[in-house]
């Protein structure tokens, strides 16, 4: 059985009502709810069935994690360290598997970049790759993400620092991403440190809501520019033509960059959202920056509900189009060249 303890509604950027929830017990027990992603995680390529793992639990209910691996709908383990399966045939309760691969084993971890030792800092990769499949198949909504306490089973990371991660991007997606209606965080019971774990929970949600309150719709600016730190020289002429042709321009352009493995700025959201167009510099390096991508991800949603939001610049000089990612090859590119000439922008 599984129960939800506590329940944070949150006001996404549309006036939409969103809920957080933290639930106790069995993450399997769906009791006639239909989950669309359920999120494990697994050591790089191992599902081995072990008696204490999700893995394990899913084969005795028949779910085969190594049978889903071997047909993958999407596999972004090169950027965002994760997969998401097919749809579960003969399951109905839920629909597909998300596993989180980002974990060294003891002989792989001295190797292993700094940046990607602690999974703590790339728990957002769970989120972007749950966006980029709703986006890439233009599902624009689903229901439920049902997330445990990733990399603290048989990976033994420890249960505190991924709670705080897990907690925080799950309020960050709720409120700015309009594409997942409900997270829930699930604890096993049996654990020791439940009680920590629920007051940790607590001032982590509380944490959130000052970081990040409810969004204001407000016009500051007309434009956002979106783009990778190493194209700055790109974006000051893109900055300069549109100050040519529209002095009065407001615009929003980030310069101080983001934290690897970060996910978002409270500064970056906000203007965002109350932006009235944002202009994506896409260039060879942009799609590998997953901060690039939220971005992108951001704008793609945004532009779901104002067409037009999304302004994309395409300046590929070492890749083609088919090697972007799903969601990109959706949007209608600026095929103009630069400097565009911005007809219709305004």
């Amino acid at each position: 059985m599984s129960q939800v303890v506590y329940a944070e509604e949150i006001t996404d950027h549309y006036g939409r009502k969103t809920w957080l929830e933290i639930c106790v017990g069995d993450i399997l027990q769906c009791e006639g709810e239909e989950v669309d992603f359920l999120v494990i995680s697994a050591f790089p390529n191992d599902y081995a069935k072990t008696a204490t793992s999700l893995i394990g639990k899913l084969s005795n209910i028949g779910i085969d994690v190594e049978l889903l691996a071997k047909c993958k709908q999407l596999d972004m383990r090169d950027s965002w360290s994760c997969w998401i399966s097919r749809e579960i045939v003969g399951f109905q309760p839920i629909r597909r598997i998300v596993c989180f691969e980002n974990a060294f084993r003891q002989h792989e971890y001295a190797r292993a970049p700094a940046n990607t030792k602690d999974p703590a800092n790339l728990v957002g990769d769970v989120f972007r790759s749950v966006r980029e499949f709703l986006l890439s198949e233009l599902q624009h909504k689903t229901n439920i993400v049902r997330v445990p306490l990733l990399a603290t089973g048989d990976q033994k990371h420890d249960q505190m620092k991924m709670l705080r991660a897990i907690v925080r991007q799950a309020f960050l997606h709720l409120q700015f991403c309009d594409s997942i209606e409900r997270i829930q965080i699930f604890l096993r019971p049996n654990t020791d440190r439940l009680h920590n774990l629920l007051v940790e929970t607590g001032s982590v949600i509380q944490e959130c809501r000052t970081e990040f309150p409810e969004p204001e719709i407000t016009s500051r600016y007309d434009y956002f520019i979106s783009y990778r730190q190493v194209d700055s020289a790109f974006k000051d002429r893109l900055v300069e033509e549109i100050k040519n042709r529209h002095p009065k321009a407001r615009l929003f352009v980030d310069k101080e960059g983001l934290v690897p493995g970060g996910f978002w700025k409270a500064d970056l959201l906000r203007a965002m959202s109350q932006s009235q167009k944002a202009i994506c510099l896409v260039t060879d390096t942009y799609p590998d920056s997953p901060e690039c991508m939220d971005e992108f991800h951001m704008a793609f949603n945004f532009n779901m509900r104002k067409e037009g939001f999304l302004r994309p610049i395409l300046s590929l000089h070492q890749r083609d189009i088919a090697s972007l990612s799903g969601s990109m090859t959706r949007v209608h590119w600026d095929m103009r060249g630069f400097p565009p000439d911005f007809t219709g922008w305004t």
